[in-house]
């Protein structure tokens, strides 16, 4: 962690660091609601059970895919920032492949961490590149 994307952006905008965290949890928090909100109605809103969301609500592999969309923001915290722009290609191709192959059962839904992944990685890039370059040594 000593090394990772968000705990370099975090020595320098604690802000930021936090931004770009919820900002790549946001699907799994959206995941999590709809999940809870199905099982314990939390507000007057249900999804339907015959939707993309409401199957893989009722599904017992829902908490992999709130695990699998959670693995990008666990990536820019543990991963060690020269690996992470890799990391994170090889999570899209894995992710875009599943899903097209995929495509009739999980429909459109599990996109939105793909999406966000994907228009996040180029300006990732670039500013893991300028946290590199001006990383903070830590005191020992």
């Amino acid at each position: 962690m000593k090394y990772s994307f968000l705990w370099a952006l975090y020595r320098q905008d604690k802000g930021k660091a936090i931004q770009k965290g919820c900002w790549f949890l946001f699907p799994s928090f959206a995941n999590l609601f709809c999940f809870l909100n199905f099982h314990h109605q939390l507000i007057e809103w249900q999804v339907n059970p015959k939707s993309t969301i409401g199957r893989l609500v009722i599904s017992p592999l829902f908490p992999w895919v709130i695990l699998w969309d959670s693995l990008p923001c666990i990536f820019l915290l543990l991963i060690h920032q020269k690996y992470l722009p890799r990391i994170l290609n090889i999570w899209l191709y894995i992710t875009g492949a599943y899903f097209l192959v995929d495509a009739w059962f999980w429909s459109s839904y599990p996109w939105g961490m793909l999406i966000i992944v994907a228009w996040a990685l180029p300006f990732l890039k670039i500013e893991n590149t300028n946290l590199m370059g001006t990383y903070i040594q830590p005191n020992h």
